[in-house]
């Protein structure tokens, strides 16, 4: 039959072009134009050699950028590069679990470089402003991290609003500092010009100096240049060791047994400690001191502010005796607490604030500052 015969050249020709189509088009030929079959041999094994070392190089970057279920060692962070770690970090804003979430990214901050923070700093910042609120460990280390890498340039950040917020961040950022150049960071804690904040890093730098030596700590503290901020921060750390290391365990007692220099900068720290603690010991302490060379009702307006809230009439009994500051005074332009007490009695109960009012003696300087009782305007 003719059939089956034409059928078969039709084959034979397919296969015919294949062949010759297949040496025409990828085919390598010497010079007198003959292919080269080791030519093509050795092309295709550099094309599979080259797409299985990507494909073992793509292989392997997901591996190190798969999230870890349990924690990051700052190990296994440091083998990443700078990329990879990126990438982790942004994988495990997704993470539901919010400590394991932690380790992963303390790990990996732990292991960036200065040139890796800001972006990280801006990433946690932006993430957080959209409602994912990071761990407290999370901004600890990355903190710690900016200070054993690059602290002046968070501080530089800090100041332009983008970078450490709380006094305990700056406490985060002075330990790191500590960590990786200690000279350097006691050098900048006592200078000064600090602003607030500033100046509670410097008041960690000065008492971790000191470690646990109360004489050496006080010595630190009377150095301070001209940075009663810094002092009275560091003042708290001299109460704390003081009290955890000595036999007295009560604030009058270690305040009595300090230089008399050191007393007039730990005044307002007495009184603030007190009125934590105990807020009737300190309005006993704070009447019975109140003519000292420290006094500074400045520093005690928050508290002065809680204990008129709480009792505005009570408050008003004592705050009355206490002396008014006169012109020169660091805290003469502020108001007196007896000012703030009757200001909080008014608004709660103006008839019998006025009533009070009516019996305190009209020459009173901080009298003027309240205004007349109701019903006198």
């Amino acid at each position: 039959m003719k059939t089956p015969a034409s059928l078969s050249l039709i084959v034979l020709i397919g296969v015919a072009a294949f062949f010759a189509g297949n040496r025409s088009a990828g085919g390598g030929r010497d010079d007198s134009g003959a292919t080269s079959s080791s030519d093509n041999r050795t092309e295709s094994s550099r094309g599979n050699a080259k797409h299985s070392s990507s494909s073992d190089r793509n292989a392997a970057r997901r591996d190190r950028t798969r999230i870890v279920t349990d924690e990051l060692t700052v190990d296994d962070a440091q083998r990443l590069t700078p990329e990879e770690r990126k990438a982790l970090l942004n994988k495990a804003a997704l993470l539901s679990d919010p400590n394991k979430q932690a380790k992963v990214l303390c790990g990996l901050i732990a292991a960036m470089s200065k040139d890796e923070l800001k972006d990280t700093t801006q990433t946690l910042l932006q993430i957080q402003s959209r409602g994912n609120e990071w761990s407290q460990a999370v901004w600890n280390e990355l903190w710690t991290q900016w200070g054993r890498t690059d602290p002046q340039g968070c501080l530089e950040l800090s100041a332009n609003g983008g970078g450490l917020n709380t006094g305990e961040d700056y406490r985060r950022m002075m330990s790191g500092w500590l960590e990786t150049d200690a000279p350097s960071a006691l050098e900048w804690a006592n200078r000064p010009g600090l602003n607030e904040r500033e100046s509670v890093a410097a008041a960690f730098a000065i008492s971790s100096e000191a470690g646990s030596d109360l004489g050496r700590l006080q010595s630190a503290i009377l150095a301070i240049p001209d940075n009663p901020v810094a002092a009275r921060a560091a003042l708290h750390d001299y109460f704390d060791l003081a009290l955890a290391s000595g036999e007295d365990t009560a604030l009058s007692a270690v305040y009595a047994q300090m230089d008399p220099a050191l007393q007039q900068t730990a005044w307002p720290v007495m009184v603030q400690r007190l009125a934590y603690s105990d807020p009737e010991q300190a309005v006993a302490w704070l009447k019975d001191h109140a003519t000292e060379p420290g006094r500074d009702y400045r520093s005690l307006n928050n508290s002065f502010h809680r204990m008129a809230m709480a009792d505005p009439a009570a408050m008003a009994s004592w705050a009355a005796l206490l002396p008014v500051p006169q012109k020169g005074d660091p805290d003469a332009n502020t108001p007196h607490p007896a000012v703030i007490a009757a200001h909080y009695w008014m608004r709660r109960d103006p008839q019998a604030a006025s009533a009070w009012l009516k019996t305190q003696p009209p020459q009173s300087p901080w009298r003027a500052m309240v205004g007349p009782p109701a019903g006198e305007e």
